[in-house]
């Protein structure tokens, strides 16, 4: 009988500061919710589901600023539909940062929507933020990360007025920062080599 052992790639934590970006001033000194997503803007991404939910919070009266940090061959259909739905002043395309982490830590929540993901990294660092987490878990693996939900929310499917009544409820709620942080070490290089080292009997 065989036995199929997964151990992750190593996610060290982020440690370093960085000077922040004064072109997202706006996003920094906000007081309204703050939503951030990182990741390639590709159509695996579904960054459209999170255009249409901001939508859905603007017709609720929810005040928000969402930070879309990436760049790729969307760009173009992500910004016609912000256009679209003239939410230029709460969606900001912030295009490939070299350290994201310091614009998560800044953030209320952040929100992965790919409509499928293996080992997501991004969720990881989220942790590291100690930010609160929304996740489509079709397909992907955040149920694994968020250990199916005690540290983020998890959604399935791509209806906007879902995603966006779920935003509106996780910013009512609390998160535990050293709980969030905590659960991110689980993949941090010291214990992904002590996997390895049970696995191979050192």
């Amino acid at each position: 009988k065989t036995t199929v052992s997964i151990i992750n790639n190593p996610i060290e934590e982020p440690k370093r500061n960085f000077p922040l970006n004064n072109s997202f001033q706006s996003w920094y000194d906000s007081n309204e919710l703050k939503l951030i997503s990182v990741g390639t803007l590709k159509k695996q991404k579904n960054y459209l589901l999170q255009i249409k939910a901001c939508k859905q919070l603007q017709d609720m009266g929810i005040k928000f600023k969402h930070l879309i940090i990436g760049d790729g061959e969307e760009r173009e259909n992500i910004k016609k539909l912000i256009n679209d739905y003239d939410l230029k002043e709460s969606i900001l395309l912030a295009g490939y940062q070299k350290h994201p982490h310091i614009y998560l830590r800044h953030a209320d929540i952040f929100l992965l929507t790919s409509d499928y993901e293996a080992f997501g990294n991004v969720i990881v660092e989220a942790l590291y933020a100690g930010i609160k987490i929304i996740a489509r878990n079709d397909n992907s693996g955040a149920g694994e990360i968020l250990k199916n939900g005690e540290f983020g929310e998890l959604f399935y499917g791509d209806n906007p007025k879902n995603l966006a009544n779920l935003i509106s409820n996780t910013a009512m709620q609390s998160v535990s920062r050293e709980k969030m942080i905590l659960r991110a070490k689980e993949y941090s290089p010291q214990k992904i080599v002590r996997k390895y080292e049970r696995l191979l009997g050192i």
